[in-house]
């Protein structure tokens, strides 16, 4: 069975790398899961407390803040490597 999505492995999941403090983490995701589900499970994995309003922040290669309401599928591809590090101020 191919997976109908350029990238996704043939069961439909996607593979990023998060990277924080110059540690990563590999995780398998769904297009259809929200960016803060891939935020909670790389911190999990790393160690890192939750915090409310969330400190960190996902960030892609070109420093673009990924939004934790909205769905992976048009924010990110399988292969990238995104960075956790504390949220910008607005």
């Amino acid at each position: 069975m191919e997976s109908a999505r350029p990238g996704l492995d043939p069961a439909g999941y996607g593979h990023v790398t998060v990277v924080y403090n110059g540690a990563d983490v590999d995780l398998v995701y769904r297009p259809d899961d929200a960016i803060s589900r891939i935020q909670s499970h790389a911190m999990a994995l790393l160690g890192i407390a939750c915090t409310v309003p969330p400190a960190l922040a996902l960030f892609t290669e070109d420093g673009a803040e990924l939004n934790g309401m909205l769905r992976v599928e048009k924010l990110i591809s399988p292969g990238d490597t995104l960075t956790l590090r504390p949220r910008v101020i607005r």
